[in-house]
């Protein structure tokens, strides 16, 4: 016999639902033509519900973006783990980030298309995506130092520009392949960028 779920179960699967109605519409659409009750019903649910699990719109989309967020963490940061801190772990990072594009599109174009918005329709967001990416430039800059101190990486890069470069290049893929996904073919790309970055960056001993 089928063990029935609890009320928390329940609720975190209801909750999980509502995120990903919410990715797509707002994908679709942005997050400023998405209503709370169009999120409900897309994910089989009253509005009365995505009232009561997240209150306000603007607290869903926060929470989206979390969500999206910890996704990258695992999906993406995490590759890095059992990797020896340094080129080898950053170059593993860059390479899941883009191999995660083309299986996660949906969630992809929701995080770009409300990155888009924090800087123009809605502001209240700017610090949310902010904070993502310096989450992600300071992961990134910690990996080159950690890769210039253990001798893998060329003394002369400098930490915090190439971190940035990187993450330019990154989400610059990747919006290129969400607004032209027949024009950029991402794992050619991937593996042209992973090939550049092992030559800028591997320290050579003469």
């Amino acid at each position: 016999m089928a063990t029935r779920k609890t009320q928390e179960e329940r609720k975190a699967e209801s909750t999980q639902a509502l995120l990903e109605a919410a990715v797509r519409l707002i994908g679709q659409e942005g997050s400023v033509r998405t209503s709370l009750a169009r999120i409900g019903a897309e994910a089989g649910f009253s509005r009365g519900i995505v009232n009561e699990r997240f209150g306000t719109k603007q607290a869903l989309i926060e929470g989206l973006v979390d969500d999206v967020q910890q996704q990258i963490r695992e999906g993406v940061l995490e590759s890095a783990r059992g990797q020896e801190q340094g080129l080898d772990s950053l170059l593993a990072v860059v390479d899941a980030y883009l191999a995660n594009v083309a299986r996660s599109e949906d969630t992809g174009r929701a995080f770009y298309v409300m990155m888009a918005e924090s800087i123009g329709p809605v502001p209240e967001l700017r610090e949310k995506f902010a904070q993502a990416t310096r989450e992600l430039r300071d992961f990134l800059g910690r990996e080159i130092q950690a890769g210039i101190d253990g001798g893998d990486i060329r003394p002369s890069i400098d930490p915090a520009a190439q971190a940035a470069l990187i993450v330019g290049s990154l989400r610059g893929l990747t919006l290129q392949r969400l607004v032209d996904p027949s024009g950029v073919d991402i794992d050619t790309t991937r593996r042209q960028l992973l090939e550049n970055l092992e030559r800028t960056l591997r320290h050579r001993q003469e």
